[in-house]
């Protein structure tokens, strides 16, 4: 019995994958590099495709964060790894008025998959301390995203620094 206890005490969960999508430019690269401790500063407009491991401090829980870029190009392959993910993180430029359409388009594109039915959403209007930015409130009535949810969801602001 002692052996069973010593084991489950060293139990790890297994790790939980989640996509960070959005716009180019839209602040998901800043993102991860500040959820996984990374100090090194993230050279703008670089357009990654990675997978990060994240640990929160405290926890034993793994991450596996999809960080996808948001360039036109590589969009179609967000769809192709869709499956792999247990929830999304949509990130938004909240100062970016004039790409707001596009990024409404893209997210509902995603919210319609069949992949994604049951997976919870994150909208995170990022650049919220810049006087320029659209409030979460103003975002959330623009985007409507409830009409087209059965899922938790949520729209959540954050601000990332990339200096």
């Amino acid at each position: 019995m002692g052996a069973a206890l010593s084991r489950l005490c060293l139990w790890v969960p297994n790790p939980i994958s989640i996509g960070v999508i959005g716009l180019r430019s839209a602040g998901k690269t800043t993102l991860v590099h500040k959820l996984s401790g990374n100090p090194d500063p993230v050279k703008p407009s670089v357009e990654t495709v990675e997978i990060t491991q994240v640990y929160p401090s405290g926890s034993n829980q793994q991450f596996n964060v999809f960080d996808y870029a948001g360039n036109p190009h590589w969009r179609p392959c967000w769809r192709s790894f869709m499956s792999r993910l247990q929830a999304v993180v949509f990130v938004i430029d909240s100062t970016d008025r004039e790409a707001l359409q596009e990024a409404k388009w893209e997210l509902v594109g995603l919210l319609k998959e069949d992949m994604l039915e049951q997976q919870p959403f994150l909208v995170l209007a990022n650049k919220q301390d810049d006087p320029k930015a659209m409030s979460v409130a103003e975002l959330t009535e623009y985007l409507d995203i409830q009409q087209y949810l059965d899922k938790p969801s949520k729209c959540a602001s954050i601000t990332t620094y990339t200096h």
